[in-house]
This record gives structure tokens, C-alpha cells and sequence, in this order.
């Protein structure tokens, strides 16, 4: 296992008697426990806020879908519905004109209730490009530690005029999302990953429709910024798609291995998600972290960031910790 250079462990006490998880990366988020969700549970009652993730100023008229819902937020950016679980899962779609589409994923914690905060992401304007759809665009963006090549093929676009290629960089860590249970390392696991940065493209016309790709579009990672001083596996480029979940078999989106040895291009013949990462090797910090007076601390926060990647955990009912980091 690999030494741990620099460690910066901050703990944050939880205060409230029950814990609410945020599906946002996680994609886990329950209230009280009363009867286990199954594939042929009945519906459930989730309540929750849809806010911008920059201002946190509320979104009032966000649609959301999926799960048996049809509805949106009211003038306070507040929802509530009955959702309808499959496989142990509940899926809602979220969207608003301007807005990245927002995807969460509630899985099975015991519990009939949920609470649910939502942030949505503001498409941006610096990386959307116009272009002529007879000519096609190759474009380059820069992530948080790598640079994405989209590249969409003259014609690949019915008709002609102008088209736009919205791009926006989204948060590894707050991103959408679980890992599907296909996904697999068998070296290293699938615990902890170094992401390589997250985005969402779409395609549009001077409206905001969407645009279909009679062609796929190319994207590719480049990973010249890339921290390379940690063990792990080599980089992959993956898809998510409505499902919620990465790496699995999306429509119309291929996941290809990409590294920087590999110059291939992973497909996509819509919009959606993309990101890189791969499973790295990690050692343990253990601890206990106690309140003053020596009573264990329950529930603490923390994290730490090494070679740039950051971990986090809560300490278990003993006030006890295992922190992972490369």
C-alpha cells in the first residue's frame, strides 16, 4: 500500500437524530426506517428542494419524471410525490431550460419516507460552441485535472444551419450517479477512485431543442494534468444514462478503455454524462475521535486530501474511523 504524503483530516459533528443522505454522488439519501423497499413495494413518499448548486437560490418549475412521477417544483423550489421503486431502486429524472439535467438515485435503506435536496448545475455559456452542422466541430475542453476532446462529424446532424455543443464541467465528488454493479477491478477495487473530471454535452439547435447525432459524436480524454504518482488501474471513460448508473449498458453510449497510451475515441449518439477514473491503491488512517470529556464522537466527518484526491468518511457509533487515501 502506498504512503500517504499529506493527510488533512477535518471532522464536522452531525447534530441532527437523523441522518438524511444526499443522493448527489452517493446516490443513497432515507429518513426513518419502517418497511425494506423490494421491487414490488408500493410507491413512496419523497419530499425534497431543487436549487441552483452555485447561488443555492431555489428553482421553482423543474419537471421531474421517472419512478411513476409527473410533476414539478413549486414557486419554492419544493416537491413532493409518490415514487415507485424498481429492483430495490428509485430513479428521478430533473430538468429546467438553462439547467444540466439532473439525475437521482434513491436505493434501498428500510425506509418508507425520503428526503431528497437536489442541486442543479447552469449550463455554460464559456463552453458552448456554434457551429455549422455541414462542417461538424472538434472541440477541447478543460476539466479539473485533464482536458475532454469532443468531436462531432460534418453531416452528422440532419439538415443545415447552425448548431450548438453545450459542454459543462460537473464536480466528481457532488456529481450523479452510482457505479453499476458490473463494474468491476479486481486489483484494486471499486471503493476509491481518482476521477480524471466529469461533464455533460448535449446538442442543440438555435431554440435549445435538442438535436440527434445520425453520427456518433467522439469523445476522448487527454491526461497530461493527471496526478501520476498513485498506484492504480489504468483510466477509463465511461457513460451514464438514464438508469443512474456508470458504466453500464447506456443507449446509445459505448464506454472504451482510453489511456495515455490508448488514442481511441468512446461514442455517443446522445447526450448525457461522460467521466474517467480508475481505482487506485489505498492504505488506512484508523482512529477514535472523542468529544471533550472523552465520550465518543458518533457520526463525525471527515476527509483528506492527498495527491489531490479527496477521501471521506463517518466515524461508526464507537466514534471509530477507517480513512482510505492512496
Amino acid at each position: 500500500r502506498s504512503r500517504i504524503i499529506v493527510i488533512a483530516v477535518v471532522a464536522a459533528l452531525i447534530a441532527a437524530a437523523v441522518v438524511i443522505g444526499v443522493v448527489l454522488g452517493s446516490g443513497v439519501g432515507s429518513t426513518s426506517s419502517n418497511s425494506a423497499i423490494s421491487a414490488s413495494s408500493s410507491a413512496v413518499y419523497i419530499v425534497g428542494t431543487v436549487s441552483d448548486s452555485a447561488s443555492a437560490a431555489v428553482i421553482s418549475g423543474a419537471t421531474i419524471s421517472g419512478a411513476g412521477v409527473s410533476s414539478s417544483t413549486n414557486a419554492s423550489g419544493i416537491f413532493t410525490v409518490w415514487a415507485t421503486p424498481t429492483d430495490g431502486r428509485i430513479v428521478l429524472q430533473f430538468s429546467k431550460s438553462g439547467y444540466v439535467p439532473q439525475i437521482a438515485a434513491i436505493s434501498s435503506t428500510g425506509a418508507d419516507s425520503y428526503s431528497l435536496p437536489v442541486l442543479m448545475t447552469v449550463i455554460n455559456a464559456s463552453t458552448t460552441f456554434a457551429f455549422s452542422v455541414a462542417a461538424g466541430t472538434n472541440q477541447t475542453i478543460y476539466l479539473s485535472d485533464s482536458d475532454a476532446i469532443i468531436y462531432i462529424a460534418p453531416g452528422a446532424i440532419a439538415g443545415s444551419g447552425t448548431a450548438y455543443l453545450r459542454v459543462t464541467r460537473l464536480s466528481p465528488v457532488a456529481g450523479p450517479g452510482q457505479l453499476a454493479s458490473s463494474v468491476s477491478d479486481a486489483t484494486y477495487g471499486t471503493s476509491n477512485l481518482q476521477s480524471a473530471g466529469m461533464f455533460y454535452f448535449d446538442v442543440v439547435d438555435g431554440s435549445g431543442a435538442a438535436l440527434s447525432l445520425s453520427i456518433p459524436a467522439q469523445i476522448a480524454f487527454v491526461y497530461s494534468n493527471l496526478t501520476g504518482n498513485v498506484t492504480g488501474s489504468a483510466m477509463q471513460a465511461w457513460s451514464m444514462g438514464a438508469t443512474g448508473l456508470w458504466g453500464s449498458p447506456n443507449a446509445g453510449a459505448t464506454r472504451r478503455r482510453d489511456s495515455e497510451t490508448d488514442s481511441g475515441y468512446a461514442q455517443a449518439r446522445q447526450a448525457g454524462y461522460w467521466n474517467a477514473d480508475r481505482a487506485y491503491q489505498t492504505g488506512c488512517v484508523r482512529g477514535v475521535i472523542r468529544r471533550t470529556g472523552g465520550a465518543n464522537c458518533a457520526g463525525a466527518r471527515l476527509s483528506m486530501n492527498a495527491y489531490g484526491i479527496v477521501s471521506a468518511v463517518n466515524t461508526d457509533a464507537n466514534g471509530a474511523f477507517c480513512l482510505e487515501g492512496p
